[in-house]
Parts: structure tokens; sequence; C-alpha cells
């Protein structure tokens, strides 16, 4: 949801606000999101070297929490934004934090989710998604004309929708860790060991 509140607006608050031509927003965004994956790629592997020997299983839970964390200060500083080039450097950055987060999470379902629910998980996470996604947007709108019937304040309607979502976020995501995420994980474990048979020798 708080990427639906940013990302799409950060290209109609360039163009409305800050007087960007489109050919100016599509290499601004354009340049930001390569930058913000190919760090995120780099961070994520020092991040695997480093914490996992350190923290265990529960990394890519706890980066997740992480991730969130620094997407809830980009959107603390949002207002702050001045210009088209300050809205890009921000998409950067928090698009580094949201790839970062896309890549542990798969991991995260791997290690709680017992192997025959993983497929029903991932599809009622897609809907959600979408759903949230698809929701922000008239949000952020209505919260626009709200501040300002001419549109100045889009900028300031971003952050107010996804500041709350992002700190559900955080909540939900700081129970998954200590002893209930290790119960978790556990009880998946039992489950795959009963409903995940090895193949007979013959078929492996």
């Amino acid at each position: 949801m708080a990427f639906g509140a940013i990302g799409p607006w950060t290209a109609i608050a360039a163009t409305r606000i800050f007087g960007a031509s489109p050919s100016e927003v599509g290499a601004g965004m354009g340049a930001a999101q390569i930058i913000s994956a190919l760090s995120a790629f780099l961070a994520s592997l020092v991040v695997t070297r480093i914490a996992l020997p350190r923290f265990g299983a529960v990394t890519p839970a706890l980066m997740l929490t992480v991730t969130a964390s620094g997407m809830l200060l980009c959107a603390f500083a949002l207002p702050l934004m001045n210009s088209a080039a300050a809205l890009y450097a921000f998409f950067a950055v928090f698009g580094f934090f949201l790839s970062m987060g896309a890549m542990f999470q798969p991991t995260v379902f791997q290690t709680l989710v017992p192997q025959p629910m993983i497929g029903r998980i991932v599809a009622v996470q897609f809907i959600a998604t979408m759903l949230g996604a698809s929701a922000v947007g008239p949000l952020v709108g209505a919260a626009s004309d709200w501040l300002a019937s001419d549109g100045s304040r889009i900028v300031e309607a971003m952050a107010a929708v996804a500041l709350p979502a992002l700190v559900v976020a955080i909540v939900l995501l700081h129970q998954v860790r200590g002893a209930r995420f290790h119960a978790a994980k556990s009880e998946a474990e039992q489950i795959n060991t009963i409903t995940v048979q090895p193949l007979p020798d013959d078929l492996s």
C-alpha cells in the first residue's frame, strides 16, 4: 500500500508541482529504479554474508523490519522534497528499501510457511497487495484535494497515506521475531516432515 501511495504519484508530483516534462520524469524515475535495484542487490549480498552467520535463520525477517523502517523514514522526509530531482533521489532511496525487502521476503515464506501452503499464501498475498495498491490511489487523490484544491499538496498527501500503512507493517513485522519466529519455524518444519514425503529410490 505504501508503494501504491508513492510510486505512481511521484511522477504526477514531479510533473504538476515542479513542472518536469514527461521525458524528464521518465529518465529520472528510470534512473532511480535502476540505481535502487542494483544497490539493493549488492547490499543484500553484504547483509547475507555478515548478518546471516550472526543472527541465523531470523535474518530475513529482521531485514523486512529494517527495510520497512527505512521506508517509514523516507515517507517522513517526503514533504521536504523541493524539486523534481529531489523527488527522483527520494524515489531511489525508497526503492532501495523496497527492493531489499522484496529480496528477503521469499526466504521468510520458505522458512515460516509449510511447503504445502506456500502457493496459497503467495496467492493471498498477491490479491491483498493488488487490492491495497488499487485502494490507495483514490485515498491519495482525496487527501490531496482535501489539503489543497489546486493539487499543490500532492506530496503531503502521498506521505499522509503511506505513513499509516508503514507503521502497521512495522508493528506486524515486529511480531515475527524471537520466540514466535522460532515457534513458527519449528511448526512449519514439523508439517513439512509429515506432508512432504521423499521420492522412492527408483524415482529420485
